[in-house]
């Protein structure tokens, strides 16, 4: 039934979906190779598997027309796709816009996962889930692995699930020092919080003293 969904939608340029659920997870790869025009992409609430890229066919070509990715509110895409940075960055690599929201309680990518997505040139927009756990003590780090990005210009950040001595006023501050950093650093990198996950930050900001990262 998918197949001739897909089949009939090879001409389309803009495509949105939501509910998508199926017991053999639909693979991003369905979308790639049937739908050559397509330049948007959001899948809300879908179960789409992205897998390695080095195990596919070697005759399948990169999808090099779609700018705009969103993968949002379901947290089965995240937790069956170990390479799903890998796969993105490798299978779709001229997206301008890339948005990764998962469900609130999902832990996030790891820093190093993140740099994945440099390998992308004209990324300019990213949203993605970050550990907090893996940032929390390695912030500088953070700074190094966004200068990898050649083209990344809007970043918004989703605090995966904290340690329980992590609250939001810490992830506020987080935020603030990797902005100031960035400043510093002449980055031209604007960076900010997802506000559907995380409003409380906006509207129960702490007070910032001199110790930002305390």
């Amino acid at each position: 039934m998918l197949y001739f969904y897909f089949q009939a939608s090879k001409n389309l340029v803009c495509l949105s979906l939501k509910g998508l659920i199926n017991e053999n997870h639909v693979s991003i790869l369905d979308f790639l190779h049937c739908c050559k025009k397509l330049q948007e992409l959001t899948l809300d609430k879908c179960s789409v598997h992205f897998p390695h890229p080095d195990g596919l066919n070697l005759n399948f070509q990169p999808h090099k027309v779609m700018k705009k990715l969103h993968v949002i509110n379901k947290n089965s895409p995240f937790l069956s796709s170990r390479y799903m940075t890998l796969s993105i960055a490798r299978l779709i690599p001229n997206l301008e816009e890339l948005v990764l929201r998962p469900e609130p309680s999902y832990v996030g990518f790891t820093l190093n996962t993140i740099k994945t997505l440099s390998l992308m040139p004209k990324l300019e927009r990213l949203e993605v889930p970050v550990s907090t756990d893996d940032s929390v003590n390695n912030m500088p780090s953070f700074v190094y692995v966004l200068r990898e990005f050649p083209a990344l210009r809007f970043l918004t950040l989703v605090w995966g699930a904290s340690p329980p001595e992590i609250n939001h006023h810490r992830t506020h501050r987080m935020v603030k020092w990797l902005e100031n950093v960035l400043q510093a650093d002449n980055a031209n990198i604007y960076v900010q919080s997802c506000h559907e996950l995380h409003n409380n930050i906006y509207t129960n900001p702490p007070l910032l003293g001199n110790g930002v990262m305390g």
